[in-house]
């Protein structure tokens, strides 16, 4: 212990000081607009990137340097790429308000591109649902492509426009596992009251278990506490490695501290009397799989 003791003392005379950490740069002062509906240099580099060389992502406008560039949030394909330049364009908006409308018509502009390029279009969802663009998603609800409708739909739902409802619903049906998922957690944080039914529908102790996790996470999430009895019934047969989830929705709904006792939620059912659910029907999986791919 003793020669342990005077190692680690050794060690810690013997290691260089810590050099004091600099102040955080300022962020760049505001710039008058260009005429008309053209973006600063530097919000059109977080868009559409630059050709201006790079070393570190300090350097770019976007925070991002890509292989010597800075790339902006239309022109990379990785999702936290994405999203670390959209926090560069939100942040440039926040400091300058004013700009927020030529960036929004900047993205819708993309959006109806018919260039062919449904990737390169379906990037600027991220940063209109970022900058709470819900009249923008709405529009793209009448694009004609499919995918970029229902990314645009889940972006309207997240954010609480009941105009992204219908085709969230729908989509927690769909055959794909990932965007079941993403429609079912995007329902969750709708805070919608017809969020409630399509979550309710998944309480099923044969659901696919990523589908159920999600489910029991958005419903504790939507907070709607009409969902009190249908979990508390579903309790008694859910999966045991899940009871658990079960339990912790029934406490976000209800702060009432519980376990996962069965026996005790339904007593407390019984003094409480929490609200009446909605009208839904289960839905049942298929006997060999939800996911299965098409003949």
């Amino acid at each position: 212990m003793r020669v342990a003791g005077l190692l680690a003392l050794t060690l810690a005379l013997s290691a260089p000081a810590c050099e004091p950490t600099p102040p955080p740069e300022a962020a760049p002062a505001a710039q008058p607009l260009p005429p008309g509906d053209a973006l600063p240099p530097r919000v059109e580099s977080m868009l559409f990137g630059s050709s201006e060389a790079c070393r570190l992502d300090a350097e770019c406008p976007s925070t991002l340097c890509y292989f010597g560039t800075c790339v902006g949030v239309l022109v990379v394909d990785q999702r936290w790429m994405q999203e670390q330049a959209t926090q560069a364009v939100v942040a440039a908006v926040e400091r300058q308000p004013e700009l927020r409308e030529r960036v929004v018509e900047a993205l819708v502009r993309v959006l109806r591109r018919q260039s062919g390029d449904t990737a390169f279009q379906g990037r600027a969802l991220l940063p209109l649902e970022a900058l709470g663009a819900t009249d923008a998603l709405a529009q793209a609800l009448t694009l004609a492509d499919e995918r970029l409708q229902a990314a645009a739909a889940l972006g309207l739902t997240r954010l609480g426009d009941p105009r992204g409802l219908p085709m969230a619903a729908a989509l927690t049906e769909s055959a794909q596992p990932a965007l079941a998922a993403e429609a079912i957690w995007s329902l969750g944080r709708s805070r919608q009251p017809d969020a409630l039914p399509p979550l309710l529908r998944y309480l099923h102790p044969e659901t696919d278990r990523t589908l159920l996790r999600a489910t029991l996470s958005a419903l504790g999430e939507l907070g709607d506490r009409r969902a009190v009895r249908p979990l508390v019934a579903f309790l008694d047969e859910a999966p045991e490695s899940l009871q658990v989830r079960v339990a912790t929705s029934l406490r976000l709904l209800t702060d009432a501290p519980l376990g996962r006792d069965p026996e005790a939620w339904r007593a407390w059912v019984d003094q409480n009397a929490p609200p009446a659910p909605p009208a839904y029907e289960v839905r049942v999986p298929e006997p060999d799989g939800d996911f299965l791919p098409p003949p």
